[in-house]
């Protein structure tokens, strides 16, 4: 309860802070607005905006639904082996997987560091390693703790090792890139578990 606004609040974080998301009834929604904007100084709380949490996911190498996690890809395209038992007895899906990962990876997921001062990449922006076409751009942000412009893309396997130089096409100019570790930011999540 915030007051007399009833609430469900849950650690969970889409920044790689500390964080909690409120599930509020709507018709509550104003009333708990108005009593955190009123206790914020106290806690010394601001606001924030959606590029803000877009940076701090980036660094972190969280991915967004919809993006950078997508049917296209399985999940060992994905970098999401960890979440995957192949042992396991039967799952939905799994003789389907079972046959893309004996056919082989079409791409993998990377995290880049974008060699451009300008703008952060976007989605769509093509991948290229000399004059071929390697991939695609999934999202992009500037990164202000880690003060790199980071982007998230699917390339071909071949590409996909930490150190390969690639460029990435941002606003028709084509700027280095490099494939680097996923989590530039708290790589052992000690901010979230505080």
């Amino acid at each position: 309860m915030l007051g007399h606004a009833q609430m469900l609040a849950m650690s969970v974080s889409f920044s790689g802070e500390l964080a909690y998301e409120l599930h509020i009834p709507n018709e509550q929604l104003y009333l708990t607005w108005k009593l955190i904007q009123q206790a914020g100084p106290a806690f010394d709380l601001s606001l924030f905006g959606l590029y803000a949490t877009e940076s701090m996911r980036m660094e972190k190498g969280y991915r967004h639904w919809k993006a950078d996690l997508v049917y296209e890809r399985n999940p060992m395209e994905s970098g999401l082996e960890r979440f995957v038992n192949l042992h396991k007895a039967d799952f939905v899906g799994k003789t389907a997987l079972q046959d893309e990962l004996a056919r082989g990876p079409l791409r993998q997921f990377v995290a880049l560091v974008v060699d451009c001062d300008l703008a952060p990449a976007h989605a769509g922006d093509p991948v290229y390693q000399g004059d071929a076409l390697v991939g695609t751009v999934t999202s992009g942000a500037y990164g202000h703790r880690v003060r790199k412009n980071i982007a998230f893309a699917f390339v071909m396997p071949q590409h996909a090792m930490p150190g390969a130089e690639l460029m990435v096409e941002m606003l028709g100019h084509r700027q280095a890139a490099q494939v680097i570790d996923r989590c530039l930011y708290d790589p052992t999540n000690l901010l979230v578990k505080a």
